[in-house]
């Protein structure tokens, strides 16, 4: 089985390294993620300028480091850097939940959308990262997911947002799928005077 990790917050983030880790002894694994943070890039793909990949080696596995979206990334590895479509691709592990609207501005989610516009079985993983951090909990639950979803694979252009609670293994209470809500954040944005006028 070959898997595809990708991300918005980079090819060296913590999660998505958390992620390759425990995946690593399951599954062949390639990486194709930006090469620097690309949070809130939405589905933005680049078209007026080359985009550079730079291979690096992650364990046991090979990884890119691409200058463009999450979407690019997912184009890419595609398209021209996997000698063979992956049997699925997962995007995250996020810093930070992607809740209700966010999806909408989230270059995670948006890593997950351009596998199943691409025909690939995909999933979406955050961590709603308080002051733990704790990535392999995270990673854990994803690896325990894949054989169901090799089991009951989702409806055809149907991918899974999947948020996991910072909190220890011990303390997560269950699972349960809901609908996308609406989340709309006021008063997040601060005026400040330019010092030049």
């Amino acid at each position: 089985m070959l898997i595809l990790l990708t991300n918005d917050d980079g090819l060296d983030a913590p999660g998505i390294q958390s992620l390759r880790e425990a995946l690593e002894p399951l599954a062949e694994v390639v990486l194709a993620a930006p090469d620097r943070e690309r949070s809130a890039s939405g589905h933005g793909i680049t078209m007026h300028k080359p985009l550079r990949v730079e291979a690096k080696r992650f364990g046991s596995s090979q990884g890119y480091a691409i200058s463009g979206t999450p979407a690019d990334c997912v184009k890419l590895a595609l398209e021209q850097l996997l000698d063979r479509a992956p049997d699925l691709v997962i995007s995250g592990i996020n810093k930070g939940a992607n809740l209700g609207t966010d999806v909408l501005y989230s270059g995670t989610v948006s890593g997950a959308l351009e596998a199943i516009i691409n025909g690939i079985p995909s999933v979406a993983v955050s961590l709603d990262y308080r002051n733990k951090g704790l990535f392999p909990v995270a990673a854990s639950f994803t690896t325990k997911l894949i054989p169901v979803l090799l089991q009951e694979p989702l409806p055809e252009q149907t991918f899974l947002n999947i948020n996991v609670p910072d909190v220890d293994r011990s303390d997560i209470k269950g699972v349960q799928v809901v609908k996308l809500g609406t989340r709309r954040y006021i008063n997040c944005v601060e005026e400040r005077k330019d010092p030049r006028g």
